[in-house]
């Protein structure tokens, strides 16, 4: 019976941090990780990643096809942070949140760029057809008296700069 209720706290957890669809963490469990992060003093830095041309996806194939082009990108998401401190969270949408611990701008812009190519060189395969998934990054390093969510949009600043320049790209 303990190991059942251990099961059960174990899986409720998971459905209160975890984005069904994805399986990533959910806004509200990335912003209480960064408000952890942010009060063990590391350095860190966050990066907003949008799917380009989402729309399309849900409108010509379905939202079924939307939701195959979801889980693929996060799949490959944490995949490209594995061997790097941080997490990736589904930030609402087709808008994701990764967050570099230990990381300056430098290394988070290498490791977006391997990421954003990972992402451009896949193959989406849905209903017998293959899809291309592009995304844009826009990222911020955490500095001293910057607040948490001033960040976050400083990072969301950098997306709209990468949208408005063509996609498929990574700003900082």
């Amino acid at each position: 019976m303990g190991r059942n209720l251990n099961n059960l706290q174990i899986a409720l957890r998971r459905l209160i941090e975890r984005d069904v669809l994805t399986g990533l963490y959910n806004r509200r469990s990335a912003e209480k990780r960064i408000d952890d992060i942010e009060g063990s003093g590391v350095k860190y830095c966050v990066a907003i990643g949008d799917i380009d041309h989402f729309k399309n996806f849900n409108d010509t194939f379905g939202h079924e096809c939307g939701d195959v082009v979801l889980r693929e990108v996060a799949l490959l998401l944490n995949e490209g942070m594995n061997g790097r401190e941080g997490f990736v969270a589904r930030w609402g949408g087709e808008e994701f949140l990764l967050v570099f611990s230990n990381c300056g701008i430098d290394e988070a812009y290498d490791a977006l760029m391997l990421i954003r190519q990972a992402l451009h060189d896949k193959e989406v395969e849905y209903d017998g057809q293959i899809h291309k998934v592009t995304m844009t990054f826009g990222a911020a390093e955490k500095t001293e008296g910057i607040p948490i969510n001033h960040l976050i949009r400083n990072a969301d600043d950098k997306l709209y700069e990468g949208k408005q320049g063509g996609r498929d790209r990574v700003i900082i």
